[in-house]
């Protein structure tokens, strides 16, 4: 049975979720632009995973509010995997890997490859970005000459560009 701390904490949290994408179908650019900031910035593990777990009920729940701005929001998800910040990394590895599955399985535009650790990234302007996810880098960017949505994008099993 539920005590009312229990039942007033899960009545908060309702309201902060529903508060937050009322605010992000508002004004859709600048919500997402401030969690993917708040993301890059954070230095406390928790505070992070707070922010992974919030991408992640985005992409759950109201994954047209992401479309804009999918490649900054996924670079900011990458770099929480920073090997030069190694406790950070442990701490948030769990969450960060649940997210990338996330974005993965919800946008065809991104795909991952396991035995490279490859994470590649089609854009609105029609490059698609590889990340190496060992690193938490830009592995390499591939442009195009016209305009164009990458809306499905694929990594070479043999590991060729």
């Amino acid at each position: 049975m539920a005590t009312d701390t229990e039942t007033n904490i899960f009545a908060v949290k309702t309201m902060a979720q529903k508060t937050i994408f009322q605010i992000a179908m508002t004004n859709a650019p600048l919500c997402i632009s401030t969690l993917t900031y708040n993301t890059n910035d954070s230095k406390k593990p928790t505070e992070k995973i707070g922010l992974l777990k919030l991408i992640s009920m985005f992409i759950r729940k109201k994954p047209s509010l992401l479309y804009t701005n999918l490649s900054s929001l996924t670079e900011a998800v990458v770099k929480s995997l920073d090997p030069n910040v190694p406790k950070m990394r442990d701490s948030v590895l769990k969450t960060t890997t649940s997210v990338l599955y996330d974005l993965v399985r919800t946008f065809p535009s991104i795909t991952f490859h396991g035995d490279s650790q490859k994470l590649a990234v089609g854009t609105l302007e029609g490059a698609s970005i590889v990340y190496d996810l060992r690193t938490a880098t830009r592995w390499h960017i591939l442009e195009v000459i016209f305009y164009l949505f990458i809306y499905t994008s694929c990594i070479d099993p043999l590991n060729d560009i």
